[in-house]
């Protein structure tokens, strides 16, 4: 939150005419602390500066082996038995990150909107296990998916946080997998950006 602050302030005192915040479609009070914060960021953007947009681009992948998708795919590639929760509402809907840029861009210079929040996803929904698939068939890898309730996952969340264990999970990244977001629900359909 506090450089987004510090940004805000400054194209402020810069006169700037115009703030795009690229926020995430997770920006939620339900959405573990990465949430809050991407939410704390979008309030303070909407009530200081005059004419703003906020994009919440959904799980983007492509540009870094770390972010989960790309982890995901990595492990598929490697691995014929992969883990996977299970349990999970459908919405992950990732996208490629240059094909998020065009979306962002466009918003910005072609639509040349102000004071909209806008999402930008991929054009399908996925659950944890059904994206698990969809990577192995489109990379034509045979896999075998080991499922992982959601029981043993919120009690995964709890050891992390007791014995503050170094994983490659972060806890409210499993809170953010089981709850849907508010907010996707309320923008509704119509507001779901993709290309063609």
């Amino acid at each position: 939150f506090n450089a987004t602050k510090t940004f805000v302030d400054m194209a402020n005192r810069f006169l700037v005419n115009s703030f795009v915040y690229i926020s995430s479609i997770v920006a939620d009070e339900s959405s573990g602390y990465y949430g809050l914060s991407k939410l704390t960021s979008e309030k303070y953007v909407k009530s200081n500066f005059k004419n703003w947009l906020i994009v919440r681009p959904s799980q983007l992948y492509g540009y870094s082996e770390k972010t989960p998708v790309d982890s995901m795919i990595k492990k598929i590639l490697t691995n014929k038995i992969v883990l996977s929760p299970i349990g999970d509402p459908y919405r992950l809907i990732p996208i490629h990150y240059l094909e998020a840029a065009v979306l962002i861009y466009n918003s910005i210079f072609t639509e040349n909107l102000s004071k909209t929040t806008r999402l930008i996803t991929g054009p399908q929904v996925f659950n944890y296990k059904s994206l698990t698939l969809e990577i192995a068939r489109n990379l034509k890898r045979k896999v075998v998916v080991i499922p992982i309730p959601k029981m043993f996952m919120m009690i995964l969340k709890k050891l992390i946080n007791i014995f503050n264990l170094k994983t490659d999970i972060y806890p409210d990244q499993i809170e953010r997998l089981y709850n849907p977001n508010k907010e996707i629900k309320k923008l509704g359909d119509k507001k779901l950006m993709h290309l063609s």
